[in-house]
């Protein structure tokens, strides 16, 4: 954890994510502590004075036909919120999930809005705000997004407004600057990322494209900035790298390539007006 902390402030971050280990069992060596003392204690001890947490990030998957499970799942959430008010992090990353066997769409958007208001509901009593991460298959559409935003009916439900994902869920480039623009004046927070597709200008299957550096892409990321700052949007613009190709870099030409992004998206948020925190 200390290593990657000092990763993030040599590429130029101000502020990261932190995953859950209640969800990501695998995001810290060892065996992850399972309670929220425990982690509040470690985090205490390696990033306060260097870095902030923007969000506190679970992986949930509410589209559970078995009710035991779907009830574990918002008790699992929850147990983020907790986290994120021990920490002191105004926001907390959640998901919808994916549709399983049988499941109709009626069934996906019963179960989405029946656990969002639950957690919602939670949060608001935390002082907390959600931001809902278009995702895989479901939430990547953006008008049931935003139709299970209205049934849910929260001003502390926003978006994390994902560059990349709505551009792999198969929106042509051109649909998927729209949403962006759309999506900028219901976010919260955003995930930037780039993708490229030979077929660019239609829409495609799910997955039609490979991720790719940050300004190397299709999407256009300043215009997504401006339109952030039109709307006077208030979060962090959060990079996230899993471009192809990355795993053959080494640690130095990785964190090279991590900081000429970061400089880059400075540039644009200096041209566009302001400085707001960069996280990883």
């Amino acid at each position: 954890m200390a290593d990657a902390i000092r990763g993030f402030k040599e590429a130029g971050f101000e502020a990261f994510e932190l995953p859950h280990p209640i969800f990501y069992k695998g995001i810290f060596r060892g065996t992850a502590p399972e309670q929220v003392k425990p982690l509040v204690s470690a985090l205490h001890d390696v990033t306060f004075g260097e870095l902030r947490i923007v969000s506190v990030n679970a992986g949930n998957d509410f589209l559970k036909p078995n009710e035991s499970e779907f009830l574990k799942e918002v008790a699992k959430t929850k147990v983020v919120i907790d986290t994120a008010s021990e920490l002191g992090v105004r926001l907390v990353r959640v998901f919808i999930g994916e549709p399983k066997e049988g499941m109709g769409a009626h069934d996906c958007r019963k179960l989405a809005v029946r656990a969002l208001r639950e957690v919602t509901e939670y949060a608001e009593g935390a002082g907390k705000v959600l931001a809902l991460e278009n995702h895989g298959g479901y939430s990547n559409d953006f008008d049931e997004e935003l139709a299970i935003l209205e049934e849910v009916g929260s001003d502390s439900l926003r978006l994390n407004a994902d560059s990349g994902n709505y551009y792999w869920f198969g929106y042509s480039v051109t649909e998927t600057q729209d949403i962006l623009r759309r999506a900028s004046r219901l976010a919260v927070h955003t995930h930037l990322k780039n993708e490229q597709s030979e077929e660019k200008n239609r829409r495609r299957s799910p997955g039609e494209c490979t991720v790719v550096r940050l300004w190397k892409g299709d999407i256009d990321i300043a215009q997504f900035v401006r339109d952030l700052r039109n709307v006077r949007y208030g979060g962090a613009y959060s990079i996230e790298e899993e471009f192809a190709g990355m795993g053959d870099l080494s640690p130095a030409e990785l964190r090279e390539a991590v900081r000429e992004d970061v400089q880059e998206l400075k540039a644009t948020l200096r041209d566009s007006g302001g400085s707001d925190p960069l996280a990883s």
